[in-house]
């Protein structure tokens, strides 16, 4: 019999009193507890995207300076208002709400369930040298900072695992902003950079697209935590790729996605903790396919217990959320059944506020 999670509570609504009867995680077989029931319903913890930009609105920043304050703003609201409607509970900003107005967007999580998890800022090979703008971020009253250490899907991949700084500046960064009281992720889609948060006790690493098993295996002892963002490499290597961006992105994701499998492939073997993030932006294009992290992974060979268990927090701490409220939404299945986005849509019944 497959096991099921104890963080999926089964309700028994009874029709005939308009009640709902919490069980426990048991099979429920026997007629006389049936009797009345005419629906089973699935509460588990809302979804969690923990590698969301949505300060940004556009893949190219230079459209998104082109675009007016309150446009900007506007889609931020709506982003983070349907992120709250589509069952999403915790979302960490990857960088880039740091620019935009508290109360531009702050009052959308408010008025839902929707907790924002802040980031201090981007610090990459350039702006690493500047010490005002490295003080500016520690003074942030934010949790998370987050550190550039490779290229990314623009970079050629000759040049991508080419750190973007030195040992020595990376390790004073790590240690200044821990010393702050920050935690530290980092971009890096691995090699020398890779190697370099093991060993200063990063606090998440980000993307990880050329791990190799040995760097697998040293995450796991030292429990630090991996947030794949498989889905948007997916979206980018696929023909009909919805960001409609330049074709050399694709060209550039397409090795990206077969490397990145084999990296996950290894954290799976090697017990990495791992949590969903799409490393998405405020594009209403996008929000289609905010479900599409939990069935990525699966399709790299994460178990679909262990990846339901990271797109609903179960992996995460309170530190690394700040301890932040996480409610709960109901499904008309459970979701060891749901295999698609458009299935989990479907199920989805209520979000409680």
């Amino acid at each position: 019999m497959e096991k099921r999670a104890d963080w999926i509570k089964e309700i028994y609504v009874d029709q005939a009193d308009n009640s709902n009867k919490l069980k426990a995680q048991t099979d429920v077989t026997d007629s006389k507890v049936l009797t009345g029931i005419s629906q089973i319903q699935y509460e588990i913890p809302g979804f969690v995207d923990f590698h969301l930009h949505a300060g940004w609105t556009d893949f190219d920043h230079d459209d998104q300076e082109k675009r007016s304050s309150l446009d900007v703003e506007g889609r931020i609201k709506r982003c983070l208002n349907e992120l709250a409607a589509m069952g999403f509970r915790i979302v960490r900003d990857a960088g880039g709400l740091e620019c935009i107005k508290a109360d531009a967007w702050k009052q959308s999580t408010k008025e839902n369930a929707l907790s924002v998890v802040e980031c201090s800022g981007m610090v990459n090979g350039e702006n690493a040298k500047d010490s005002a703008f490295k003080n500016c971020i520690k003074k942030r009253n934010s949790l998370w900072v987050k550190i550039f250490a490779t290229g990314g899907v623009g970079a050629p991949p000759e040049k991508v695992l080419i750190p973007t700084m030195k040992k020595e500046i990376f390790f004073k960064l790590v240690q200044d902003y821990h010393a702050a009281g920050k935690l530290v992720m980092v971009h890096t889609w691995g090699g020398d950079s890779l190697d370099w948060c093991i060993e200063a006790g990063v606090d998440s690493v980000e993307h990880g697209i050329y791990m190799n098993q040995r760097q697998a295996y040293e995450l796991s002892s030292k429990n630090i935590l991996y947030v794949p963002t498989a889905a948007i490499y997916q979206l980018l290597a696929a023909n009909d790729n919805p960001l409609k961006v330049a074709s050399f992105f694709a060209e550039h994701a397409r090795p990206a996605v077969i490397a990145h499998q084999k990296a996950v492939e290894y954290c799976v073997k090697e017990g990495v903790r791992m949590t969903c993030g799409t490393d998405f932006y405020s594009d209403p294009k996008l929000l289609a396919h905010e479900y599409e992290e939990v069935f990525a992974l699966q399709r790299y060979g994460v178990p679909k217990e262990a990846a339901w268990a990271a797109f609903c927090g179960q992996t995460l701490t309170k530190k690394e959320t700040g301890a932040c409220l996480h409610s709960t939404i109901r499904l008309k299945r459970h979701p060891y059944e749901i295999n698609s986005p458009e299935e989990l849509k479907a199920a989805i019944i209520a979000c409680e506020k």
